[in-house]
């Protein structure tokens, strides 16, 4: 069973790592700056869009340096939403945009575990679910016809019904986890 001093002893154990790796944050704040001042001074949307990329592969840079897989979490989303709005909005400017940037959304979260299982060893499984999600939903919205009227009929009944049949599932539970300790 969890207890919450598990976690503390835990981190009492393994000291903040970036107080150990100061080039490494002083350096990536300065590119930000740089990419930031860059983007303004020449008002360039890649540049801009960049921006959020950037930030991701930091993370992802940051987690892989100091062995831990906490970063690979806002790394992997940061840098699929990143991808997807450079993607939308200046590679492929004529596709769907909304479809794209779910896409890239939903590929940073799949990105999650892998990066995840590279640097620590733990491969969360969580990220998969939204990841999954957001990808189809995005690869249904860029392919638009009958993959969107399919998309528009799952959320009209679809996700009700698995939002009610989710809330009876832990109402159940809970009853019985009463009943036994009754």
């Amino acid at each position: 069973m969890y207890r919450p001093t598990d976690l503390r002893e835990h981190r009492a154990e393994r000291p903040h790592r970036l107080r150990e790796h100061p080039l490494f944050a002083g350096l990536a704040l300065i590119a930000f700056g740089l990419v930031a001042s860059a983007a303004n001074l020449t008002q360039s949307r890649l540049l801009g869009l960049a921006f959020l990329t950037a930030i991701g592969l930091t993370f992802i840079a940051y987690g892989f340096l100091a062995r831990r897989a906490g970063p690979m979490v806002p790394g992997g989303i940061l840098t699929g939403l990143g991808a997807g709005l450079i993607a939308a909005l200046d590679v492929l400017p004529a596709t769907n945009t909304g479809g794209m940037v779910t896409l890239g959304l939903g590929i940073g979260f799949l990105l999650v575990t892998p990066l995840a299982r590279a640097t620590s060893g733990e491969a969360p499984l969580w990220p998969l679910a939204p990841g999954a999600v957001l990808s189809f939903v995005g690869v249904a919205l860029l392919v638009g016809g009958v993959a969107r009227d399919l998309l528009r009929l799952s959320g009209a009944v679809l996700w009700p019904a698995l939002l009610i049949l989710a809330g009876l599932a832990l109402l159940l539970g809970a009853y019985a986890r009463n009943g036994r300790t009754n």
